[in-house]
């Protein structure tokens, strides 16, 4: 598994005009500095991704330094929760350190179709989903 900054690119599977219509965003994410893409592959197979956003804390509690918001991030299959997860966390909390990032708030939740395919004996996702 290597995990890598996100290029703007699109692959199959998608809904009819998906491409087109989210192409430009990601491409506006990829390009922003204060933005840090990443997506996680295992022999050419896409298995996550990370978008954090580096933003100033409110003045009523600024810690003296940008806070990493990642709010979106996903990982599949199910199998891949224990270990992807942590390795695109790691990575994209680095990155945020090296730009200046001195916390983070971490969103994460769970599809209801997501918690009934849960194989058998598979270790839930962080959020005890």
């Amino acid at each position: 598994m290597s995990s890598t900054p996100a290029t703007s690119r699109c692959s199959g599977g998608l809904p009819r005009g998906a491409q087109d219509t989210q192409r430009p965003y990601l491409a506006k994410l990829v390009a922003n500095d204060d933005v840090i893409t990443l997506v996680s592959d295992h022999v050419g197979q896409v298995t996550g991704f990370l978008i954090a956003t580096l933003t100033s804390a409110p003045g009523v509690y600024d810690p003296g330094g940008f806070t990493c918001q990642i709010d979106d991030f996903a990982v599949a299959p199910v199998e891949k929760w224990s270990t992807t997860t942590a390795k695109l966390l790691r990575a994209g909390l680095a990155e945020a350190g090296r730009r200046g990032a001195i916390q983070a708030v971490v969103g994460t939740s769970i599809s209801p179709s997501a918690r009934r395919c849960k194989p058998a004996g598979s270790k839930s996702p962080p959020n005890g989903g």
